[in-house]
């Protein structure tokens, strides 16, 4: 049995990928749009309008409770991890600017940019 998201060909029309379909999903689910964006629109202007944005606002999206973390002795909330062009609140993570850097927040981004890479990857492989 072969399962999988990928649509044949038809003689009537060529199948939508699935990184198309998985790409327009996504946006979907975070902006309750189905039209693109202007490409002028930054990542963080597209979050300020979105659906997304305002369910995190009003504290409605069903996040998990906040977990302990190994080695940790505070509980620590599910966020979104970002790059520098997000804005930085409760549920959203993004890297310290570059500017005179301790080496803690040296080894913060290291490690922020390496879970987004992970996290790309993943998007990517699903979209494949």
């Amino acid at each position: 049995m072969k399962l999988g998201v990928m649509k044949q060909d038809t003689n009537m029309k060529e199948a939508v990928s699935a990184e198309k379909r998985l790409t327009l999903t996504l946006r979907y689910l975070a902006t309750g749009e189905n039209v693109g964006v202007n490409g002028r629109v930054s990542d963080g202007g597209v979050l300020r309008e979105s659906n997304l944005k305002m369910a995190m606002d009003m504290n409605i999206l069903d996040f998990p409770e906040n977990a302990m973390l190994p080695g940790v002795n505070q509980s620590i909330p599910y966020v979104f991890i970002a790059d520098e062009a997000f804005p930085s609140s409760v549920r959203i993570v993004k890297p310290f600017r570059d500017r005179g850097l301790t080496s803690e927040r040296k080894i913060f981004n290291f490690l922020l940019s390496h879970a987004r890479r992970v996290v790309e990857n993943a998007f990517g492989i699903m979209g494949n």
